[in-house]
């Protein structure tokens, strides 16, 4: 257990505590992704970092759509027609961080598999913007 994890059990834990802190212990326990799991191949890295630079594409032209509501929309329903840079950068800062914990996490068959879905899908998101709304690498 780290110096923080400790400061924030001894916090709850603390006499007079009400206990209605009790309930965030299980997100305190140790963590259980490994920064590279032992299964972690060459082309997986090669995978992940060709979905991370399509992703981190997409994210720049979806913050040229942010900045440019007059003249192009945004097609992705979470986002909506017009969003704010602010929520564009947060969506896509989670987006990838989940995209490499996830894949971090998965056995080989299912980690190449979510590689090729977000590959996939952000080529062709990224190309579909290109061609709809001539929008290029601009961050």
């Amino acid at each position: 257990m780290d110096e923080l994890q400790q400061g924030i059990f001894n916090e709850i834990l603390k006499p007079g505590s009400d206990g209605a802190k009790m309930d965030m212990l299980p997100a305190l326990g140790e963590p259980s992704v490994s920064a590279a799991p032992s299964d972690w191949t060459a082309s997986d890295t090669k995978r992940q970092l060709i979905a991370s630079g399509l992703l981190g594409a997409d994210w720049a032209q979806t913050r040229t759509i942010a900045k440019n509501p007059h003249q192009y929309y945004e097609t992705n329903k979470i986002l909506g027609r017009h969003p704010s840079v602010g929520l564009v950068n947060n969506y896509f800062a989670t987006s990838m961080l989940t995209n490499i914990l996830l894949a971090n996490s998965l056995p080989p068959e299912y980690r190449k598999l979510l590689h090729y879905g977000t590959i996939g899908l952000e080529a062709f998101e990224v190309g579909r913007n290109k061609l709809r709304f001539g929008i290029g690498m601009t961050f």
